[in-house]
């Protein structure tokens, strides 16, 4: 359990640090006023060759912002940066491939979901889960259902990948919150609720990176915590978690 949380901190602590790395670009030799987009790796940076004391906004300051005449790439995206002189785009793109999200097209049919993983191997099925075999860092790709409709997807991976985990998750999600049972984040966009969690089967402890649809709501349920399993009570759980991350956007 100790190893549990300190694993959990570490991840936590490297999402609210977000990145440590930083490759900063000199000026460019175009002289050419123009604006022009500009591609970043997340977690980089690049000085404007024009414009620099113009007041710039980014669409989205999760994405990219535009601080002292440099350009700060934070998360995987692409945002307009305007100003009272003109605009361009900044195109953010990964440095860590570790993994692959889910399908999350949340309310989608067990039908849909099942033609979407075609090509990958379907380990279990009932009227409630979907799980399938993974590749590479990621053991498990599973997907739940309410009505037989989506309403959770996650990806499962060994504990032992708690820094491919951290890496891959701060450069494509906004930390939210932790607890000493989950870390709570969400999508650049504010549409998606993502949280990893531990889970335990057969005696090993993963990690589970989950994903639910984000709604805004003043009457959420409340729910007990519990030791995440694969079964029902994993419904338990992440419901309530993904009550309390509502709890921490409002």
């Amino acid at each position: 359990m100790k190893k549990k949380l300190f694993i959990l901190l570490a991840i936590a602590t490297t999402l609210i640090m977000s990145f440590g790395f930083s490759s900063c670009s000199s000026s460019d030799d175009d002289n050419d006023p123009k604006f022009q987009d500009v591609t970043l790796t997340a977690g980089t940076t690049k000085d404007l060759s024009y414009g620099k004391d113009f007041d710039w906004k980014s669409e989205n300051d999760f994405i990219a912002t535009i601080t002292n005449g440099q350009i700060n790439a934070k998360r995987i995206g692409t945002v307009k940066m305007a100003s009272e002189k003109g605009s361009f785009n900044v195109n953010v793109t990964p440095q860590y491939n570790y993994f692959e999200e889910p399908y999350i097209n949340f309310g989608a049919s067990i039908q849909d979901v099942k033609s979407a993983m075609k090509g990958h191997t379907l380990m279990n099925e009932d009227s409630k889960y979907l799980a399938y075999k993974g590749s590479g860092y990621t053991q498990i790709i599973m997907f739940s259902f309410e009505n037989s409709k989506l309403k959770y997807s996650y990806i499962v991976t060994n504990s032992s990948y708690a820094t491919q985990v951290a890496n891959w998750t701060a450069e494509r999600y906004v930390y939210v919150t932790d607890t000493d049972d989950y870390i709570g984040m969400t999508s650049v966009d504010l549409k998606t609720l993502v949280f990893i969690t531990p889970m335990k089967i057969s005696g090993t402890w993963y990690y589970t990176i989950g994903y639910a649809k984000y709604e805004k709501s003043s009457n959420a349920k409340q729910y007990k915590s519990r030791t995440t399993n694969i079964d029902s009570n994993n419904i338990d759980n992440t419901e309530f978690i993904v009550n309390q991350l509502k709890s921490s956007l409002k």
